[in-house]
Order: C-alpha cells, then structure tokens, then sequence
C-alpha cells in the first residue's frame, strides 16, 4: 500500500502525472504497432513523433521531416507524380471527417529504394494521424503474375501467328511485334552458322535496322574467329546479354558504331539439340542502354524454342517444294 504524504496525504497521483504516464504509455504501444505511424499536429502539420517501423521502412527521421510538407518531395521526388499524389490525397482530406480512407503509393526511400505502401489519415482535434502499411512483397507478386500472364499470352498468339506464316519474312515479322509489345525492342535478326561453323550469316531481320544488316556485307556474314562476342554466341547454347556494346570489350565497335548498337541480346536457336544459329534483339541509338530482365530474358528463350520450330517448318517446306519443282523439270525433259 502505498504511504501518504504530506503533498498527496491519500497517495493518490496528481492529474499531471496521470496525463504524463498516459501519454508515455500511448507513445510506447504507437512504438509497437507493426505499422509506420506519423505524429503531426496544427495547421502547419508539424512532426511531433515517428515510430521505429517508420524509420526501419523508409529510413527517414523527425530530422528529415520536420513537418509533413517536407515529406512531400522526399517521398515523390518526381514533380509530375508528386502532385498526381497530393492532388488525390487533398481531395480525400476535403470529404473526410476526421478519417481518411486508403490510398496507395509508391514511395522513395532515404537509400532510393521504392517501395509500395497504403496510408491513411486519422484525425482528432488538431492532432493527425498518419499510418503506413508496406505493401511491396503482395504488390510485386501481384506484377510479377501479370507480367507472367502477358508473357503467356504474347506467347500463345505468336504460336497461332506462326502457325499462319507462309515465309521466313513473315515468321520474323510476328515474333518481332510481340517482342516490341513485351520488352520494348523494335529490331530483330536471325543468324544462322555456316555449315563449317566458321561464320554466321544473316538469315533475315525486321525493323528499322533491316537493311543494314542485311544489305551490309560486313554485318551480312561474320566470320567468328577472333570476335569475343560471336566466339561466345557460338559457343554456348545461352542467352548472351551485352548491357552496352559501346564498352563491352567482347564487341567490334567498328560493327557497333555503324549501327548504333547499344543492348544486344542474343537467343541460342537450337532445334533437336542442334545449335544452329541466334535469334538477335536489342536497343539502339536514342532508345539507349536497355538489358532485359530476368523474366523478359525467360520470354525471349521461350520466343526463341517457337522461332525454331517455324523456321525449321518452312526450310522443309521449302525443300520439299524445290524437290518436287526439280523432279517435274526432269519428267519434261526426260519427255522432250
């Protein structure tokens, strides 16, 4: 029991020492909640606490925000999204009343990372609430399915596309408007290797960099011997990625100049297990330095198994079509 004194003869404690040990235990459980939470207060929304899943999340202290108007540009560091973001986030502070529903954001933290999170606004008198939940795991599988839905799709349309093509033209054509739809890539190539697999020789392309591959003797056939970059193309049966060709010491610059080479991404064309060239896409000029992703890189092997079998389909077909042409010629002349 605890002894009076003369002060608090009943030992009872005084209200300002209530109202101290209430707000103490209010900022300890406001530590403990597993969400970021911003204190502000007045009209000028100045910081008065953040918790440590705050700071753990973004990486931001009350010395980097002082108040909430210098969250802004940290958070959104790009002008046009930033006020894309506030202008939203007004118009939802002017319907509410004391509460602020959800809204999502990507936001930058202090190292640059970005992260996806949903926050809200409580408030009560001139103090505000602010609470931050990460959403970057569930938002980054939610991408990650969509772009393996896209990719699949992308896929079964070139499988019917291919399935209609009459001409290696044609076949390049359908797979380069699905690799422009999925990555962004707008040239693409076939080279295959020489029967002595001591050069590779172009096959077709399709784009903007058709006629300089093609109609170009240098780039036309590539002798493989003593170039980096072909040596291993022809050696490994991998996607070959070169990030920038400007610097990448396994290119000719020569080669690279003259187109404006910037990514070249190279995709093994192996049918029955035979190596038997490389399908060609990449970056140039003004589109800049764009390696593809690991799952943009899983597409384009994909791409490539479909390539194969189209182009292996209408090399048959073709032979079989100048067979049965040199037969008929020979029953005329045999005839005459």
């Amino acid at each position: 029991m605890r002894r009076p004194n003369q002060n608090n003869p009943l030992g009872k404690r005084a209200p300002h020492q209530q109202l101290w040990e209430s707000e103490h235990q209010v900022r300890q459980m406001i530590e403990a909640l597993p969400v970021a939470i911003v204190v502000s207060s007045g009209a000028d929304e100045r910081v008065e606490s953040i918790n440590n899943r705050f700071t753990e999340l973004f990486g931001y202290t009350t010395e980097d925000i002082p108040n909430v108007a210098s969250w802004w540009p940290l958070a959104y560091p790009d002008e046009t999204y930033r006020e894309e973001i506030k202008a939203r986030w007004s118009a939802k502070v002017e319907r509410s009343h004391g509460r602020v529903e959800a809204m999502e954001a990507s936001v930058v933290c202090k190292d640059g990372a970005r992260r996806y999170v949903e926050f809200r606004l409580s408030s009560i008198g001139k103090k505000h609430l602010i609470t931050f939940i990460d959403l970057t795991e569930r938002k980054q599988v939610e991408e990650t399915l969509h772009e393996r839905e896209r990719h699949s799709q992308s896929l079964l349309q070139l499988s019917r596309n291919l399935e209609r093509a009459q001409t290696y033209g044609e076949v390049l054509q359908a797979a380069r408007e699905e690799v422009q739809d999925i990555i962004g890539y707008q040239n693409l190539w076939v080279y295959l290797l020489t029967e002595d697999r001591q050069h590779f020789k172009a096959l077709l392309a399709s784009g903007a960099q058709e006629k300089a591959v093609i109609d170009n003797e240098e780039v036309a056939l590539l002798t493989i011997k003593g170039d980096r970059m072909l040596e291993e193309i022809a050696a490994v049966r991998e996607i070959i990625v070169v990030e920038d060709a400007r610097t990448d010491e396994r290119t000719d610059k020569k080669i690279v100049e003259k187109l404006g080479s910037r990514t070249i991404v190279n995709i093994p064309i192996i049918l029955l297990g035979r190596h038997l060239g490389t399908i060609g896409t990449g970056s140039f000029g003004d589109e800049g330095v764009r390696p593809p992703t690991a799952m943009e890189s899983d597409y384009l092997k994909a791409l490539a198994s479909h390539l194969a079998a189209a182009l292996d389909r209408l090399r048959l077909f073709t032979e079989r079509k100048q067979a049965g042409q040199a037969l008929r010629e020979s029953e005329e002349n045999s005839a005459l």
